[in-house]
């Protein structure tokens, strides 16, 4: 059993390590196809037509008590109109697939708009 926690706790802090030398998370859904892209500066979502809709960049909150890799969520708005908008990313330590491609990522992500909610993965890249 502690080979395994430490296991885990070692596969986080090298998670969490990758992640702080990435420059993006990037998030994608299928069916319908989007994309979320969060740099340092900006964010932004595209949708299935590629048509770029900004968002105005925050940190993300953390969950209490939980390690900060674990989950983030960015509360924001849309800068054309104002609209509230929720991104949630959770890691997956079981991968999150897009059902399209051979690639897994490593967190589930659920962006929640006043037109509807998308469902899909993340991983942080360079």
């Amino acid at each position: 059993m502690k080979t395994i926690v430490a296991a885990a706790a070692l596969l986080a802090s090298a998670t969490a390590a990758a992640a702080q030398q990435a420059t993006a998370l990037k998030c994608v859904g299928t069916e319908p196809f989007w994309g979320l892209t969060i740099t340092a500066n900006a964010m932004w979502f595209a949708d299935m037509d590629e048509k770029r809709t900004d968002l105005a960049p925050v940190r993300p909150r953390n969950a209490i008590g939980r390690p900060p890799d674990l989950v983030r969520v960015y509360q924001t708005r849309r800068t054309k109109d104002g609209a509230t908008v929720t991104l949630v990313v959770k890691r997956n330590h079981e991968r999150c697939t897009d059902n399209m491609s051979d690639k897994e990522f490593a967190y589930d992500a659920v962006y929640i708009t006043p037109d509807g909610v998308y469902q899909g993965c993340c991983s942080w890249e360079k």
